[in-house]
């Protein structure tokens, strides 16, 4: 069972890391994101923290729990 968690921790830190990459995708012109460029990267930020704070966090929990 630990070892389960052990790995749903990794997954939640391989996110975050996903999270601080995406803030590194250079703009395409030279003055910045397009707009859809922009709404997309925050879609991706928002998505990528919910799956991780809420959806990672469950499953977390469901395993300590044992249920």
């Amino acid at each position: 069972m630990q070892t389960a968690i052990k790995i749903i921790e990794e997954i939640k830190q391989d996110a975050g890391d996903l999270q601080k990459k995406l803030l590194s995708v250079p703009n395409t012109t030279d003055s910045g994101y397009t707009r859809p460029q922009t709404d997309a990267l925050i879609d991706a930020q928002e998505l990528l923290a919910i799956w991780r704070r809420t959806l990672l966090s469950n499953l977390k929990k469901v395993f300590e729990e044992g249920g």
